[in-house]
């Protein structure tokens, strides 16, 4: 059964496979031009390089070059042409023979991770499209089933570079911002679903491939486990926010940034804060990140339909903004395990700043063109 299976593949898509191969041998082979002293030189000026060249710009936050953006390309024919491919562009002249592909490639171990696991995800081949097309009578299916592995590949190796960095939270919060320019962009409550459930199981195993995540994880579960040695930093994070009271100690009058609680001027500011401006200087602050955050919204909603591209970058930044500060506030009152995720424009570091006033900047930008497109 398996083998009559296999043969009836070879013949009803061993044709297209082969027609592919064709035209990315032909994409890379031509235009012809008696300028170019190397074949790496005429590689780069073909029809397949200019197209590896438009792709970059897409691709190079996964720290793809052009090359490696046509060995993805090549794997549309399929999947057994991107290491050929790769050999071909990645070859030196001199040293071809003597020197093997993985030496001849300038590729972190990182990188080659993403590369792999975005291999691993995109569609398998045209053949696999027309497959789809021929099953549901439509190239709807086929067109949709493209797209939408290929944008899975690129958003899980994009969070697959951070994670293997050890930045889970930091992954967390990409996949949420991604989750929610999705909904933004019109796919379906369902489909985010099933995204999400497919991640639950790798998740997991990455959460307790780590020790200092399960002593985290623990410490959270069992507040009494380590009062002063797992537990000490959320215990002292709690007793700062309890001893601020309703109206705070004052600015400068706070006692347990002083070495009680660790790390007070980075992930735990907040506790810092309630203790010197109490509940009332909280409230104010929380008041004010959900003005900003009306603000992003309200700057998306009113680009949507206008400029979308404004639209998801006004949303994606507030997003992004938003649920650090979420996570932020739910981990320094013991609503979730301890993190390394900064609150935006209160912890100390000049990156994370930097950063958020970059973002800020460019929200700004936004808001104004949505205001005046709105006045005419």
């Amino acid at each position: 059964h398996t083998w009559e299976k296999g043969a009836q593949y070879l013949r009803k898509m061993g044709g297209i496979i082969m027609v592919a191969s064709i035209l990315i041998w032909f994409l890379g082979y031509y235009p012809r031009h008696d300028d170019y002293a190397t074949r790496m030189e005429q590689q780069e000026h073909s029809y397949i390089g200019q197209l590896g060249k438009a792709m970059e710009p897409l691709m190079e936050p996964l720290g793809f070059d052009w090359k490696m953006d046509i060995g993805l390309l090549s794997g549309i024919g399929a999947k057994e042409l991107v290491v050929s491919t790769l050999g071909v562009l990645y070859t030196n002249e001199e040293e071809a023979d003597s020197v093997n592909l993985a030496d001849r490639i300038p590729i972190r171990p990182l990188t080659a991770y993403g590369y792999m696991l975005f291999i691993l995800l995109y569609f398998p081949c045209v053949a696999t499209l027309v497959a789809i097309k021929n099953e549901s009578g439509s190239w709807k299916w086929a067109v949709f089933s493209a797209v939408y592995t290929t944008v899975l590949a690129w958003l899980l190796a994009f969070a697959a570079l951070i994670l293997l960095q050890k930045a889970y939270t930091t992954t967390i919060l990409f996949l949420l911002t991604a989750l929610v320019l999705f909904l933004a962009g019109g796919y379906k409550l369902r489909y985010i679903i099933t995204f999400c459930a497919f991640l639950i199981v790798p998740a997991l195993c990455f959460l307790f491939s780590e020790s200092y995540r399960v002593k985290r994880i623990a410490s959270f579960i069992f507040p009494d486990l380590d009062p002063s040695g797992l537990n000490w930093q959320i215990n002292m994070s709690l007793a700062a926010i309890r001893e601020g009271g309703i109206f705070g100690k004052g600015l400068g009058n706070g006692y347990y940034k002083l070495g009680s609680l660790p790390e007070v001027q980075n992930d735990f500011i907040f506790s810092s804060f309630a203790e010197e401006c109490g509940l009332v200087g909280v409230f104010i602050m929380l008041i004010l990140f959900g003005l900003f955050a009306l603000l992003g919204i309200r700057a998306s909603q009113r680009e949507r339909i206008r400029n979308p591209f404004y639209s998801n970058l006004a949303l994606g930044i507030t997003a992004m903004i938003v649920f650090q500060v979420m996570i932020n506030v739910a981990v320094v009152t013991g609503l979730l395990p301890p993190t390394g995720i900064p609150l935006p424009f209160f912890s100390q570091g000049g990156t994370n700043l930097f950063v958020v006033i970059a973002e800020c900047g460019l929200l700004y930008k936004v808001i104004r063109h949505s205001v005046r497109s709105r006045n005419g």
